[in-house]
């Protein structure tokens, strides 16, 4: 048994000497089409304020390589975003990059990164195995088992991330009035059938090394029957009228991403991580940790200012998982659902 018991104090910030600093945040890469850079500033108050309501002057945002610079055009004030296309300004692997940023009213801030000069690459990679696992009441659940090496970054303070993306097609359905034991315990009707595309699903898998040194990577995808909400479909957002109906997702497609980013980059990512860490959605425990846990950690390599300006580089490989299943228009015809 636990007994706690709780002191509520009131202190008075002395906030004189607090100076709004700049927040920027920018990853750079060759492979983008375009170059953004994200402008925000640090509050003295304690309330929570959105990003895209913060206001700040126009300010001037050189991007240089050596001799080589441009200013990026303003493309947004709410929220501040740079930026301009690599048509414009391409970034090139191995080079170092710099940023400096001034905005009247706040002390000007400058941040570094050099892009990874080689790119971690799949290697050996094998066709994803489909598989579907069936349970005693009526539950299944498709699997995609994904097997691959890879090879590690050139630098030791470089990292590698995998993420992978689905795209495919979502069945809104409803039981059929029927007493044959179909598919998950049901036959179905179909009430909508719309393609999806799954947002980056970043930092899945398992990572390994064989006794003969060479680097693995395992990646365990499952698809079930469950509600899906905010599911990306060709560019908007979808969201079920209830959780409870019952749908299901069908993976057509599948690419798999290996990540190669920078220092800063890589520093960022931990500090991110050891924040996700701390929670795990149970409302009690998220608390109580929240409450114990102390100061955390922050990382910034941004001199003036806050935030992070880093760079990154990927390979990436598709498969075309397609089993034949496409679109089918709403029916009164009892559907198994694949």
């Amino acid at each position: 048994m636990l007994f706690s018991c709780v002191r509520e104090e009131f202190l008075d910030l002395d906030y004189s000497r607090f100076e709004t600093k700049l927040v920027l945040f920018s990853v750079i890469s060759p492979q983008t089409d375009s170059i953004y850079v994200a402008l925000s500033k640090i509050c003295s108050e304690l309330d929570s304020i959105e990003f895209d309501s913060i206001s700040l002057p126009t300010g001037e945002v050189i991007l240089s390589c050596e001799e080589n610079k441009i200013q990026l055009k303003q493309l947004s004030a709410k929220p501040a975003v740079y930026g301009c296309t690599q048509t414009e300004y391409p970034i090139e692997r191995g080079k170092q990059y710099k940023i400096n940023v001034t905005v009247d009213g706040y002390p000007p801030v400058t941040a570094k990164t050099t892009v990874p000069a080689r790119f971690s690459k799949w290697h050996n990679t094998k066709q994803p195995v489909y598989g579907i696992t069936n349970y005693p009441d009526y539950h299944s659940e498709y699997t995609f088992n994904f097997e691959s090496e890879w090879i590690l970054p050139e630098k030791e303070s470089e990292q590698n991330y995998f993420a992978y993306r689905g795209k495919g097609i979502i069945y809104v359905l409803e039981p059929a009035l029927d007493d044959t034991i179909g598919y998950r315990g049901f036959q179905y009707r179909v009430l909508d059938s719309i393609p999806y595309q799954s947002p980056l699903i970043v930092n899945e898998g398992v990572q390994s090394t064989t006794d003969k040194g060479v680097n693995m990577f395992s990646l365990l995808i499952k698809e079930d029957c469950a509600g899906y909400e905010e599911v990306i479909t060709e560019g908007f957002e979808y969201s079920m009228t209830t959780s409870y109906t019952p749908n299901g997702r069908i993976i057509q497609y599948l690419t798999f991403y290996i990540f190669t980013v920078d220092e800063h980059f890589a520093a960022y990512k931990e500090m991110c991580g050891l924040y996700d860490s701390e929670f795990d959605g149970n409302v009690i425990r998220d608390l109580f940790f929240s409450m114990y846990k102390g100061i955390m950690p922050s990382y910034t390599n941004v001199e003036g200012g806050y935030g992070l300006f880093g760079s990154f580089g990927y390979d990436s490989v598709f498969f075309d998982v397609h089993h034949g299943y496409d679109l089918i228009k709403p029916t009164q015809e009892p559907f198994y659902a694949p």
